[in-house]
């Protein structure tokens, strides 16, 4: 199946979503400016229109029509479950695991998360150690970025680094 590219600025990055006539299947970010973009199915616009929201007025990302079919299917169920984990709230590889129908799979889910084609859309910045500290973000950026788009949902923070237990779903 034909992979397709659609790019566009927001939140000081230039986001380049990949797509299939299925759905959203990818989306990367860099600095710099965007280009003027393509053209693009309405429903890539309308996925681009919800990260630029996500960025410029805090808006939660629903409702994007995803192309999951590359990942397998432990990948599948923990990027799914991470849309049942609200804004401003974390859990821990652990929990995920338990969320994808795995439990005691910790590894194994960040793993997946590791591999998530779909960060923010997806948002795996909001798995954390099971002591509330940070670990790997594949997003640009690393863990500073994952601690800034956190921050900017309004989770807290005990110390640096570290997760308050208030903002843990269990």
């Amino acid at each position: 199946m034909t992979t397709s590219k659609f790019s566009f600025g927001a939140g000081g990055y230039v986001f380049t979503l990949l797509y299939t006539p299925r759905g959203v299947s990818g989306l990367a970010w860099r600095t710099g400016r965007a280009a003027a973009p393509a053209p693009a199915p309405a429903f890539v616009r309308d996925a681009a229109r919800k990260v630029r929201e996500y960025f410029e007025h805090g808006s939660e990302i629903h409702g994007v029509r995803l192309d999951l079919s590359a990942l397998g299917t432990f990948q599948r169920r923990a990027c799914t479950a991470l849309r049942r984990i609200p804004r401003g709230k974390v859990v821990s590889y652990g929990r995920l695991a338990v969320m994808a129908g795995r439990p005691g799979a910790a590894r194994a889910a960040g793993a997946a998360m590791a591999r998530n084609p779909l960060p923010i859309i997806l948002p795996c910045h909001r798995v954390v150690a099971s002591d509330g500290s940070l670990r790997g973000f594949s997003g640009r950026g690393g863990l500073q970025t994952k601690a800034r788009l956190l921050s900017g949902e309004g989770v807290r923070w005990e110390r640096d680094g570290i997760v308050s237990s208030a903002c843990m779903r269990v």
